[in-house]
């Protein structure tokens, strides 16, 4: 097959793959490529592979003739949350039910067109990332008789203060989220290389499902009201949304100072600041309140302009980060001239993630809850919101991150490779801030991988385990509260604080990939 026929080929198998890809948001572990992950994510300077278009487009220089790479990341979270009731009673332990894993593909393809100095690149993917959660709606089974008897059958007993204080932070979280690239490089293929990539980023769908609360009598939470937290009025906020309009550029560059060493750098921006619409439907857990609101009378639902809605009309602005790599790797070749091969290599990179760009999830409810019914006179608005302009502001505060990685790779046969690699990396989430919802604590991370090839093809195998210290926090540090979106004073009382307790985390990653040259 000729590459004139050969390109329009694998340009129509790249675009039919894309409805299947489904891929995961989140804070990102080390890397995707299956290789690239094998050596720890000490990849800046090598890049040798089509992932190099994500990670430092100026590898696609060493990319020859046309390349098609299909690969795909696996990853396992382990979550287990044992948080304080409100009393300061220790719940029971809660985990991450969301499943054994996560797919996460990357389709890329590329082609130097007979030219000697350029080569060019397209490419589908995610980051490197988990956007799946789940934390079952539990209820302890000894109290279970009793608390059916009461309003609120979703907590564990009639005080009010059994709820679990997981219901507060995070039941359900799906995020989908897609880069559509399209990359080029130049320059000497022996020497150096420059490179750009542009990148159409798809926030196809968010979804955050927690317990908030709709209690709506004004200054309710002064002393006089110490420890009541409203159970009866707990409503499962069901946030849904996207944002099909967002862009991102990756610049890298590498270089060989000497025939053993090289050098590689990257930058991914600007920051992506995503405003998602969509909407927020509500459910009350109390059956008194669910019946209230079942039928035409009752507790309703508005949108802006006086509609009756079953789903809410909403806007969730969140950034994503920039995103900065350096590395320099040294390598030892065998071989006649003429026919040398690389026998080995080893990398030191460091790479820092601008999570900070983060500071808080900001939700605005374009509408307002109202009791209605013949029974009702001039019935008094509920409005969603903190502060003027409807916006319930959920602060994060996240930190930038910073992770050294060192791997490498042999190749004892022609015919395959052995990649090996570490990294630690600092958390981007502050302690009193920390939450269910993305769990990015101080980490070390170990991988290995093996690469076959046979002829034009490549096939990778990698592995990498994440170990993440458990963190504690008292109720005297926690910041996470459960929310009061109809409240008009503050809310952020010691006896509604729900972040405090211990998370113990850790991640499994499994990679596999396919590359074939035409």
């Amino acid at each position: 097959m000729t590459v004139r026929h050969t390109f329009p080929f694998l340009l129509s198998w790249i675009l039919c793959a894309l409805p299947a890809v489904a891929l995961a948001g989140g804070f990102e572990f080390p890397t995707n490529g299956t290789v690239a992950l094998g050596r720890g994510g000490a990849y800046t300077a090598r890049a040798d592979d089509l992932v190099s278009i994500e990670l430092n487009p100026a590898g696609l220089l060493k990319v020859k003739g046309i390349q098609a790479y299909l690969g795909n990341n696996v990853s396992m979270n382990h979550v287990e949350f044992s948080g304080f009731y409100t009393d300061g009673s220790q719940a029971p332990a809660v985990s991450d039910q969301s499943g054994p894993m996560w797919v996460a593909p990357f389709v890329a393809l590329s082609s130097d067109f007979g030219l000697k100095n350029f080569s060019f690149g397209l490419a589908v993917y995610g980051p490197s990332a988990n956007g799946l959660s789940h934390y079952p709606v539990t209820i302890d089974p000894a109290a279970l008789e009793e608390a059916t008897k009461t309003s609120y059958p979703h907590c564990a007993d009639l005080d009010q203060k059994h709820c679990p204080p997981h219901y507060y932070m995070l039941l359900d979280k799906n995020v989908l989220l897609a880069y559509y690239s399209v990359s080029a490089a130049y320059g000497r293929r022996d020497k150096w290389g420059v490179g750009i990539t542009m990148s159409w980023v798809d926030l196809l769908s968010a979804r955050f499902s927690m317990m908030v609360n709709g209690w709506f009598q004004p200054n309710a939470f002064d002393e006089n009201d110490a420890g009541k937290t409203y159970p009866g009025y707990d409503v499962e906020a069901d946030i849904k949304v996207s944002d099909h309009i967002g862009y991102a550029f990756t610049l890298g560059g590498w270089w060989r100072p000497l025939e053993f060493v090289e050098v590689g750098a990257s930058f991914r921006g600007p920051v992506v600041n995503f405003e998602a619409d969509g909407t927020t439907r509500l459910t009350f857990q109390s059956p008194t309140m669910a019946n209230i609101s079942s039928g035409e009378e009752g507790l309703k639902a508005f949108d802006a302009n006086g509609r009756m809605t079953d789903s809410i009309p909403t806007r969730f602005d969140f950034s994503y980060p920039m995103t900065g790599r350096l590395g320099a790797r040294y390598f030892h070749e065998v071989g006649p001239e003429g026919s040398r091969r690389e026998l080995f290599d080893v990398e030191l990179d460091v790479v820092w993630e601008g999570w900070s760009a983060l500071e808080s999830y900001d939700v605005t409810l374009d509408g307002y809850m109202m009791m209605v019914g013949s029974g009702m006179q001039a019935p008094e608005k509920l409005e969603f919101k903190k502060d003027d302009d409807r916006k319930v502001s959920l602060p994060k505060e996240y930190e930038d991150t910073w992770s050294l990685r060192l791997g490498g790779q042999v190749s004892p046969l022609e015919w395959l490779t052995v990649h090996a690699g570490a990294y630690v990396e600092t958390g981007a989430v502050p302690e009193r801030n920390t939450n269910l919802d993305f769990t990015s604590f101080d980490r070390l991370g170990a991988s290995g991988g093996l690469s076959f090839n046979w002829r034009t093809f490549r096939l990778s195998v990698a592995y990498s385990h994440i170990f993440q210290a458990d963190r504690t926090v008292s109720p005297e540090e926690t910041a996470v509260y459960k929310q009061y979106p109809v409240q008009t004073g503050s809310t952020d009382v010691d006896w509604v604080k729900v972040g405090a307790g211990t998370y113990s985390t850790s991640y499994d990653v499994l990679s596999a990939a396919l590359s074939a040259g035409f």
